[in-house]
């Protein structure tokens, strides 16, 4: 459990405030502690109700999760991003679009998977990093590897059928 100094939950205080209205701390305890947020805190002034979220957070164990979701929910947030690294809860680092690594795969903000060794991406016209390789699709599908239909069609881009 993290212990955190009156001045850490303070700020973390601040920093909710700052980022979520109430509606929006419903979400993201519903979705992504998987609790519900009026049987943890009840109901008053967003302050209080924010109070109460990071003692209850506290209490429970469950700091890292509530600052890894708001952080997730919030990834601009300097607050929320000071806080985490503080506290040892930063997220790993991601490569930039300008840097990408080897083995990396990412499409600006959406990451993409590699099954089997396959990727798979059709993104829009996006620019797309694959092992540290600059993909430009153009508004079509990549594919590095094989495909296998099953003597399916395979779509690259629009399919246009006659009616």
């Amino acid at each position: 459990m993290a212990d955190l100094t009156g001045k850490q939950i303070e700020r973390f205080c601040d920093a909710l405030i700052a980022a979520f209205d109430r509606s929006e701390l419903e979400q993201l305890t519903r979705i992504d502690l998987e609790e519900d947020l009026e049987a943890i805190v009840g109901s008053g002034k967003r302050n209080v109700v924010v109070f109460e979220l990071v003692t209850w957070a506290q209490r429970t164990g469950r700091v890292g999760d509530l600052l890894t979701a708001a952080q997730r929910r919030r990834p601009t947030h300097a607050a929320l991003a000071a806080l985490a690294q503080e506290l040892g809860f930063a997220p790993a680092a991601r490569p930039s679009a300008s840097s990408p690594t080897a083995g990396d795969i990412h499409v600006g903000k959406v990451e993409a998977a590699n099954a089997a060794g396959t990727q798979i991406i059709d993104q829009r016209g996006a620019t797309i990093y694959i092992g540290g390789t600059k993909i430009d699709t153009g508004g079509s599908t990549y594919v590095g590897g094989n495909v296998e239909t099953g003597g399916g069609d395979f779509v690259g881009r629009d399919r246009i059928t006659g009616r």
